[in-house]
This record gives C-alpha cells, structure tokens and sequence, in this order.
C-alpha cells in the first residue's frame, strides 16, 4: 500500500484518495491523501452506482451475472 501511496502523491495536479472499509454501520479509514480537497467528480457517481449494486448483492436483491437492458427510459 505504501508503493501505491507514493505513486497517487506522485500524479501530477490535484489528487485525493479516501480507502475506507465498511462493517455494518461502522466506516474505518485505511487510507487517506487530501481526502477533504473538494475536486470536479467526473465519473465519480458510477461508484455510487456500483456501491447500491454491491449492497443489493448483499441484500441478494441483486445478482452480477444478472444482465439488466438499457433503453432511453433507463
């Protein structure tokens, strides 16, 4: 983990990193760069996304070799 700290400190311009691990309710930090520096999200609401699916899965609400169709009402 230290190699991949010193390589994201490395990256040119503005970087934060928030590892964390989750046990019910209870959130561990494991890993933080900057994690309060405010950045632009780009793509950042697809983990949202991926972090409902993980917990439907856990819900068994949700498989991951379920396929889900995608059309212009989706």
């Amino acid at each position: 983990m230290a190699a991949i700290m010193d390589a994201f400190r490395a990256l040119p311009g503005e970087t934060n990193l928030l590892v964390t691990r989750h046990e019910g309710d209870v959130i561990q930090e494991r890993v933080a760069h900057h994690p309060d520096r405010a950045l632009a999200i780009g793509s950042t609401f697809k983990l949202y996304i991926l972090a409902e699916l993980a917990e439907q899965a856990n819900r068994q609400k949700f498989r991951w070799d379920a396929v889900t169709p995608v059309n212009r009402r989706s």
